[in-house]
C-alpha cells in the first residue's frame, strides 16, 4: 500500500487518557468537527497560554470559520456543555 501524501499537515501518533479521548469523541460528533481540527485547536491554545508566538503559517480552516462568523466556538461549547448538564 502506498504511503498516503500529506502537503499541509503532518501525521503524528500518540495518546489520550480515555476519558479524555472519549469526550473529545463526542464533542467532535456533536459539533461535526474532526478531531484533527479540534487538536489543532487545542495545540493552539496551548501555544497561546505559554506565551509562545503563532506561526503566520499556521492558519487553518477554523480559522476562516471563525472569523467570518460561520463558526461560533463560544456557542458550541455553551451548546456542548448544556448538553452535558441534561445527561
Amino acid at each position: 500500500m502506498a504511503k498516503k501524501v500529506l502537503k499541509n499537515r503532518s501525521q503524528i501518533t500518540s495518546t489520550l487518557r480515555n476519558e479524555l479521548y472519549d469526550q473529545l469523541k463526542e464533542l467532535s460528533n456533536d459539533t461535526d468537527i474532526p478531531i484533527s481540527k479540534l487538536l489543532d485547536q487545542a495545540v493552539e491554545l496551548l501555544f497561546e497560554k505559554r506565551g509562545i508566538p503563532r506561526n503566520k503559517s499556521s492558519r487553518n480552516i477554523g480559522d476562516n470559520l471563525i472569523e467570518t462568523g460561520y463558526l461560533n466556538v463560544d456557542e458550541i461549547i455553551e451548546n456542548y456543555s448544556s448538553k452535558k448538564d441534561k445527561k
